[in-house]
């Protein structure tokens, strides 16, 4: 996740993005709650949150589909932390945008 933030270029942010999609993706739930390989809720809702608010439609899209992975996977953990870290917001602003350019 450092790697995303501190990197300058979108095509190793996409990267990295990738990387980290497909090693949620085949991680177990159990792997990912304990243990030396467990996701720290509130960073990492944080950093989900700034990847949602990015400006850049692709980091966005990522970004959505690991929140609905954690979702799948860990409910009870990462739904209140997504709350309280803003990215519930941050998927709220997407969707009005999305429905203000329909309209």
């Amino acid at each position: 996740m450092q790697v995303v933030v501190a990197s300058v270029g979108t095509p190793v942010k996409l990267q990295c993005l990738a990387a980290l999609a497909k090693f949620l993706h085949h991680a177990p739930a159990d792997m990912l709650s304990t243990g030396p390989a467990a996701l720290q809720p509130g960073h990492t809702a944080s950093f989900l949150a700034g990847l949602l608010s990015s400006r850049d439609a692709a980091v966005v899209t990522v970004a959505l589909y690991l929140v609905e992975m954690l979702m799948v996977k860990l409910p009870d953990t990462f739904s209140r932390a997504f709350r309280k870290e803003g990215a519930v917001h941050a998927i709220e602003q997407l969707c009005s945008q999305r429905s203000a350019a329909a309209a």
